[in-house]
C-alpha cells in the first residue's frame, strides 16, 4: 500500500476487503467517488493508507460522532482527493454481530445517514453563498409519492388552491424504482413547475427530504405527504401565518374525519410527543384561528431559509417523529411558536412514515437523546381549547417495539368550563352522512351543518359527527347530543343531555328508542301527538327548517331555467310521482340526481348532483320546482325541508299533499293529490298561482319562523330548562 502511494504519487489508497459472515465470504472492492460515497460507505477504514498530511488537512476523526466516524473520515478524504483502489485484498476479517460491545450494535445505523447528510449540507452552504429565494414563490415538497395518480391529484389540487402565490412542486418518490421514476418524470403542468427528486432504494427518508429542501427556490416551503388530501383552506392560508410562527400546521383528520392531530403536546413530566385532540371533531377549534402548540408533524409550512439554517430534518432519525423533531428545531431557532391553522383541514390517507410504529426502536432512544427536555407550550395549547388531559400508558423507551403501549392522553373539558356550561354549551349533532367525499351529496350533511351554524350564532359550541363517529370515544366532551334521526339510531353518551329529532322514516322509530332520550321531537305535528298518546312518552313537534343565509330571494337567478320544471333529488329506484309523471308526460323537466336512468327520458337528467350552494338560484329561477315525499312521511305529516328551502328562496313550488301542510301554509301552495292535478298545475300560469306578493310573504314567513336559527333557539331553551331541573335534583 505504501508502495502504491509512492509509485503512483497518490495521497490515499484503499484495498479490497475479504469479509466472513458465518460460513459466507464476501469481497468489498469498488472505486469510491464522492457521489457513490454520498449514497453509502463502501470503504472500510482499516483498508485505507493515506499520507499524514492529508489526514491533518481533513481534520482527522470527528470525536463528536457516536458512530460512523470512519464514514465521515472517508468522505472528507474523498472530498480532498481521489481514493485510489488497489487491485488486491489488503484485509481479511470476520463480522461478529453478537458482540454487544461493538459500537455498531449499540449505536443506531442512522449515524451513517447523519454523516452523509451533514456533508451534503456543508457542500450546499458553500455553493449557495449568493443564492436568492423568490419571495412570491412557494416550494411544495410532496413526499413519499407512491403512484402517478397520487402525484397528479396533489398537483391538481395545489394548482386550484394556491391562493395568491406562485408554486413549484418537488416530488419525492417512495423508492428509486425506475417505473415510478419514469412515470413521475412524465408529469407536466401548464402553470406549475414540477420536478422529481432522484431517490435510491434505501429507506433513509430524511436524507431524501433534505435533498428536496435544498432544491427549493421559493422563500416559503410546504412539506406534505402525497396521500394527505386538503379538504378546506389553501396554501395561502397556511403560509400567511409565518410572519408570526416558526412553522404552521393544518388540522389533520383521520379516515372518518375526526381529528388525527392538531399538532402534538407533551405530558407535564414526560417526554413522549402525543397527538393533540385526537378523536375530537374538528369543530372543537371553531373560533380559534391560530392554535400555538409545542410541535407538529407533517404537513408543515416554514420559511425556506429557516429550513436551511436548521439543516432540515435530522437524519439521525430513520423515521419516527422526524417531522415533529423538525418543527421543534424550527421553533427553537426562530424563538416562535409552531401554529396550527384551524381553517386548513387535511385528511390523512394511510399511515405517514414518521408516525408511531414498532419498526424504528432506535429512533425512540435517539429522540430522547436529542430532546431530553421537551419543548414548552402544552399547557398553553390545552388552555386555548379548554381541555385537560389525563396521561396514560408507558414511555416509548419502556416498550420501544410496541407503540400501542406508549403514552396517550384522555382529554376532558376543563373544570372551569364545566362549572359554567350554561353559556356556552357544547352541542354534538349526529348525522347519518358518510365521512368521505360522498357526504356533500347527502341532505343530512348540509342540514346538520346549518343547524350547527345556527347554534354558533346563538353563542354555543357545535360540531357535526358523521355516521362512523356516532360512538367516538371523546363523547364525554359533549354537553348535548342531537340525533338527527334518519335511517339509524345512535348511542347516547352517559353524561350529556340527549335529543332525538325524528326527521324521516318514522316507521323505523320505536318506543324503546324514544325512551332512552331526554328530549324527543318529530318533524310532524300529527305523528308527534299520536305517538305521544300511544307510547305514553313526551314527543314534541318540531318541523324541519331552512337556512336563510343560503336560501333567500337575493341568492341569484339562472335565466336559462325560466321555462323549466326542476327536480333535485335521487330516485333511489323508487317511484317518485312528481318528476315521473311530469317527465313522462313530455314536460321540459330538468333533474339533478342519481338512479333516474330508465325511469325518465335521458334528456331530462341534467346531472348526478347539484352543489348545495347552487340550489337557491335554481329554485328561484325555475318555472316550477317539484317536490314529493316518501309515502310514510306523507301519510304521517313529515313535511320535507325542500318545501322550506324552495319557499325561502322565492321559488314556485309544486308538491304532493302531506298531512298538516295546510295547517302551516293554508291554501297558498300548489298542491296535487293525483296525476291529473299535477299536470293541471304544470299547465297553469305560475304568476297566477304565486303572485309576487304571495312569494314575498311566504319567503319572509319561512325565513323568520322556520329557520335553523328559530329551531336552535327553541332547542336551546328546552335544553337549559331540562338541565336546570336535573341539576336542581342532583
Amino acid at each position: 500500500m505504501l508502495a502504491v502511494l509512492q509509485i503512483d504519487n497518490v495521497d490515499a489508497a484503499v484495498a479490497a476487503c475479504e469479509v466472513t459472515y458465518g460460513d459466507k465470504v464476501v469481497y468489498r472492492a469498488i472505486q469510491p467517488t464522492v457521489g457513490s460515497l454520498a449514497i453509502a460507505n463502501s470503504v472500510d477504514q482499516t483498508a485505507i493508507v493515506a499520507r499524514r498530511s492529508l489526514i491533518l488537512e481533513t481534520g482527522g476523526f470527528d470525536e463528536s460522532l457516536r458512530r460512523a466516524v470512519d464514514y465521515d473520515l472517508v468522505l472528507k478524504i474523498a472530498e480532498h482527493t481521489t481514493l485510489h483502489q488497489v487491485p488486491y485484498v489488503g484485509l481479511r476479517y470476520s463480522e461478529d454481530d453478537t458482540d454487544p460491545n461493538r459500537i455498531s450494535e449499540f449505536e443506531t445505523k442512522a449515524w451513517n445517514h447523519h454523516v452523509s447528510d451533514r456533508h451534503a449540507w456543508s457542500a450546499f452552504r458553500a455553493a449557495r453563498e449568493h443564492r436568492s429565494l423568490d419571495e412570491d414563490l412557494v416550494t411544495v415538497i410532496v413526499d413519499d409519492v407512491r403512484s402517478l395518480l397520487d402525484a397528479k391529484a396533489q398537483i391538481d389540487w395545489l394548482h386550484e388552491h394556491r391562493g395568491r402565490f406562485e408554486l413549484e412542486v418537488i416530488l419525492v418518490p417512495h423508492s428509486g424504482g425506475w417505473a415510478l421514476r419514469a412515470a413521475l418524470g412524465s408529469l407536466t403542468h401548464a402553470t406549475l413547475d414540477v420536478r422529481v427528486l432522484t431517490t435510491g432504494f434505501r429507506a433513509d427518508r430524511p436524507r431524501y427530504l433534505n435533498a428536496a429542501i435544498r432544491m427549493a427556490r421559493g422563500a416559503t416551503c410546504v412539506i406534505l405527504e402525497a396521500r394527505q388530501r386538503v379538504l378546506a383552506g389553501d396554501v395561502e392560508a397556511l403560509c400567511s401565518r409565518l410572519d408570526r410562527a416558526s412553522a404552521t400546521h393544518p388540522v389533520v383528520l383521520g379516515p372518518t374525519r375526526l381529528i388525527d392531530n392538531a399538532g402534538v403536546i407533551y405530558p407535564e413530566y414526560g417526554s413522549d410527543p402525543i397527538a393533540f385532540l385526537r378523536g375530537m371533531p374538528a369543530d372543537i377549534l371553531h373560533g380559534i384561528d391560530d392554535l400555538p402548540v409545542p410541535a407538529a408533524p407533517f404537513p408543515l409550512a416554514a420559511r425556506t431559509r429557516d429550513l436551511f439554517d436548521v439543516e432540515g430534518a435530522t437524519a439521525l432519525l430513520d423515521s419516527l417523529m422526524a417531522d415533529v423533531e423538525l418543527s421543534q428545531k424550527l421553533a427553537r431557532h426562530t424563538k416562535r411558536d409552531v401554529v396550527v391553522a384551524s381553517d386548513v383541514l387535511v385528511q390523512q390517507g394511510g399511515v405517514i412514515w414518521t408516525a408511531r410504529s414498532d419498526k424504528a426502536p432506535d429512533d425512540v432512544r435517539t429522540l430522547r437523546q436529542l430532546w431530553p427536555s421537551p419543548p414548552e407550550g402544552s399547557r398553553k395549547a390545552m388552555d386555548a381549547v379548554g381541555v385537560d388531559a389525563a396521561f396514560n400508558g408507558f414511555t416509548a423507551l419502556s416498550f420501544p417495539t410496541d407503540h400501542r403501549k406508549w403514552s396517550n392522553a384522555v382529554l376532558t373539558p376543563q373544570v372551569s368550563r364545566v362549572a359554567h356550561r350554561e353559556a356556552p354549551l357544547r352541542f354534538a349533532i349526529r348525522t347519518a352522512a358518510p365521512s368521505d367525499e360522498r357526504a356533500v351529496n347527502w341532505g343530512d350533511y348540509h342540514y346538520a351543518q346549518s343547524l350547527a351554524d345556527a347554534f354558533r350564532r346563538a353563542g354555543q359550541i357545535a360540531s357535526v359527527d358523521y355516521q362512523p363517529n356516532a360512538d367516538r370515544g371523546t363523547s364525554g366532551f359533549d354537553d348535548v347530543v342531537i340525533n338527527l334521526r334518519g335511517l339509524r339510531d345512535v348511542p347516547v353518551p352517559s353524561n350529556a343531555t340527549s335529543i332525538l329529532w325524528i326527521l324521516s322514516h318514522p316507521d323505523m322509530v320505536t318506543a324503546k328508542e324514544v325512551e332512552k332520550y331526554d328530549l324527543a321531537y318529530a318533524a310532524s305535528v300529527s305523528w308527534a301527538k299520536r305517538q305521544s298518546e300511544q307510547w305514553g312518552l313526551p314527543i314534541q313537534a318540531l318541523l324541519q327548517s331552512t337556512d336563510p343565509t343560503r336560501f333567500h330571494p337575493a341568492a341569484g337567478e339562472r335565466s336559462e331555467l325560466a321555462d323549466s320544471i326542476v327536480m333535485v333529488g335521487n330516485s333511489r329506484r323508487q317511484f317518485r310521482p312528481a318528476a315521473w309523471h311530469a317527465a313522462n308526460a313530455g314536460y321540459p323537466v330538468k333533474i339533478w340526481g342519481t338512479l333516474w336512468e330508465g325511469m325518465v327520458p335521458d334528456e331530462c337528467i341534467v346531472g348526478q348532483s347539484l352543489p348545495n350552494q347552487d340550489l337557491a338560484p335554481v329554485y328561484r329561477s325555475a318555472r316550477w320546482t317539484l317536490n314529493d315525499h316518501w309515502s310514510d312521511m306523507r301519510d304521517d305529516g313529515f313535511i320535507s325541508n325542500r318545501i322550506f328551502d324552495v319557499l325561502a328562496a322565492g321559488g314556485r313550488l309544486i308538491t304532493d299533499d302531506v298531512a298538516g301542510l295546510d295547517q302551516v301554509f293554508g291554501d297558498r301552495l300548489a298542491v296535487f293529490r293525483s296525476p291529473a292535478q299535477l299536470l293541471e298545475l304544470l299547465d297553469a300560469d305560475p304568476n297566477a298561482v304565486y303572485p309576487s306578493e304571495t312569494l314575498e310573504a311566504l319567503s319572509a314567513e319561512v325565513r323568520e319562523f322556520h329557520s335553523f336559527d328559530a329551531r336552535a333557539v327553541r332547542l336551546l331553551e328546552d335544553v337549559r330548562q331540562h338541565r336546570a331541573l336535573r341539576r336542581a335534583g342532583w
